[in-house]
Order: C-alpha cells, then sequence, then structure tokens
C-alpha cells in the first residue's frame, strides 16, 4: 500500500467497518476491546483528515487501500 498513512491494524479495522460491522462486534473479532478499537479509528481519523467513518472509509476506498 505505497503511500498509505495507515498501520496494518488500522486498515483491518476500518476493512472491517466497511462491511458495516459494529466496533464493539470488531473488538470481539480481533481480540480488543470497544474502547481499543475507538481509539484505532480516532488514530484513522487523524491520520486521514476525516471526522466520519463513512469519511474515512470513502478515503480508502478510493485510495485502493481496503477493498
Amino acid at each position: 500500500m505505497e503511500g498509505c498513512p495507515l498501520t496494518p491494524r488500522q486498515l483491518q479495522v476500518l476493512g472491517l467497518v466497511a462491511r458495516g460491522i459494529p466496533l464493539k462486534a470488531i473488538g470481539h473479532h480481533i481480540g480488543l476491546g470497544e474502547h481499543s478499537v475507538k481509539n484505532v479509528m480516532w488514530e484513522v481519523h487523524r491520520r486521514l483528515g476525516t471526522q466520519t467513518q463513512a469519511h474515512a472509509v470513502y478515503k480508502a476506498l478510493k485510495e485502493g487501500w481496503i477493498e
């Protein structure tokens, strides 16, 4: 992922968000607490300059960082 500012964990979480999975379920799926998943998403927003999950997903899809 050349030029991608996100870590593999951030991409994993964002990819699951893109599939419509709630943060609590994402945490359970990857072995993190819901608060930790929220922290990952906060960092995603900071790095991408987004404020909503939808915008973060859109930006990552547009750049080809997630499918």
